[in-house]
Protein backbone atom coordinates (compact mmCIF):
# COMPACT_ATOMS: atom_id res chain seq x y z
CA UNK A 1 0.00 0.00 0.00
CA UNK A 2 1.60 3.33 -1.40
CA UNK A 3 -0.38 6.88 -0.36
CA UNK A 4 -3.74 5.10 0.41
CA UNK A 5 -3.47 3.00 -2.68
CA UNK A 6 -3.44 -0.94 -2.94
CA UNK A 7 -1.67 -2.42 -5.49
CA UNK A 8 -0.20 -6.28 -5.92
CA UNK A 9 1.79 -8.04 -8.62
CA UNK A 10 3.03 -11.37 -8.79
CA UNK A 11 6.67 -12.79 -8.94
CA UNK A 12 7.29 -16.59 -8.82
CA UNK A 13 10.42 -17.02 -6.41
CA UNK A 14 11.24 -15.68 -2.41
CA UNK A 15 14.13 -14.26 -3.42
CA UNK A 16 12.98 -12.37 -6.91
CA UNK A 17 9.85 -11.15 -4.28
CA UNK A 18 12.57 -9.71 -1.84
CA UNK A 19 14.02 -8.37 -5.11
CA UNK A 20 11.35 -6.28 -6.13
CA UNK A 21 10.41 -5.21 -2.81
CA UNK A 22 13.86 -3.61 -2.30
CA UNK A 23 13.12 -2.39 -5.64
CA UNK A 24 9.57 -0.47 -5.03
CA UNK A 25 11.50 0.60 -1.89
CA UNK A 26 14.18 1.90 -3.94
CA UNK A 27 11.92 4.08 -5.99
CA UNK A 28 10.43 6.02 -2.78
CA UNK A 29 13.76 7.12 -1.36
CA UNK A 30 15.35 8.68 0.35
CA UNK A 31 13.65 8.23 3.87
CA UNK A 32 13.40 9.93 7.41
CA UNK A 33 12.76 6.46 8.77
CA UNK A 34 12.48 2.94 7.44
CA UNK A 35 11.59 0.13 9.36
CA UNK A 36 11.43 -3.67 8.99
CA UNK A 37 8.19 -5.43 10.16
CA UNK A 38 7.37 -9.46 10.23
CA UNK A 39 5.35 -12.11 11.46
CA UNK A 40 7.07 -14.55 13.49
CA UNK A 41 9.55 -14.10 10.40
CA UNK A 42 12.78 -12.46 11.91
CA UNK A 43 15.06 -14.89 9.51
CA UNK A 44 13.20 -12.95 6.31
CA UNK A 45 13.45 -10.19 8.16
CA UNK A 46 17.55 -10.66 8.30
CA UNK A 47 17.53 -10.96 4.47
CA UNK A 48 15.42 -7.99 3.74
CA UNK A 49 17.83 -5.74 5.84
CA UNK A 50 20.98 -7.12 4.16
CA UNK A 51 19.74 -6.42 0.72
CA UNK A 52 18.20 -2.71 1.61
CA UNK A 53 21.21 -1.84 4.09
CA UNK A 54 21.88 0.54 1.15
CA UNK A 55 18.49 2.53 1.69
CA UNK A 56 18.12 2.92 5.28
CA UNK A 57 18.98 6.57 6.44
CA UNK A 58 22.55 6.51 7.97
CA UNK A 59 22.48 8.01 11.43
CA UNK A 60 19.81 5.45 12.77
CA UNK A 61 19.56 1.77 13.18
CA UNK A 62 16.81 -0.04 11.83
CA UNK A 63 13.40 -1.10 13.87
CA UNK A 64 12.61 -4.44 13.52
CA UNK A 65 9.15 -4.87 14.91
CA UNK A 66 6.53 -7.61 15.03
CA UNK A 67 3.56 -6.23 13.28
CA UNK A 68 0.37 -6.05 15.36
CA UNK A 69 -2.63 -8.95 15.31
CA UNK A 70 -4.64 -6.88 13.58
CA UNK A 71 -2.71 -6.90 10.42
CA UNK A 72 -0.73 -10.46 10.66
CA UNK A 73 -4.29 -11.61 10.65
CA UNK A 74 -4.21 -10.46 7.25
CA UNK A 75 -0.79 -11.29 5.97
CA UNK A 76 -0.64 -14.82 7.87
CA UNK A 77 2.61 -15.68 9.34
CA UNK A 78 6.13 -15.69 7.79
CA UNK A 79 5.18 -12.02 5.81
CA UNK A 80 8.26 -9.45 5.93
CA UNK A 81 8.14 -5.84 4.62
CA UNK A 82 8.87 -2.21 5.45
CA UNK A 83 7.34 0.89 7.04
CA UNK A 84 9.16 3.86 5.34
CA UNK A 85 8.56 7.71 5.90
CA UNK A 86 9.99 9.44 3.14
CA UNK A 87 12.54 12.29 3.77
CA UNK A 88 10.66 15.80 3.71
CA UNK A 89 12.28 16.68 0.34
CA UNK A 90 11.27 13.84 -1.50
CA UNK A 91 7.34 13.85 -0.48
CA UNK A 92 7.50 17.81 -1.60
CA UNK A 93 8.99 16.67 -4.90
CA UNK A 94 6.76 13.49 -5.62
CA UNK A 95 3.38 16.34 -5.11
CA UNK A 96 5.02 18.82 -7.50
Amino acid sequence: MHSGEFEMERVRTRGGAFARLVELLAQLAPFEKLALVHTHALQKVHLLRQQAAHLFPDDQEPVVAEVTPVIGTHTGPGAAGFVAIQARKARMEMRA
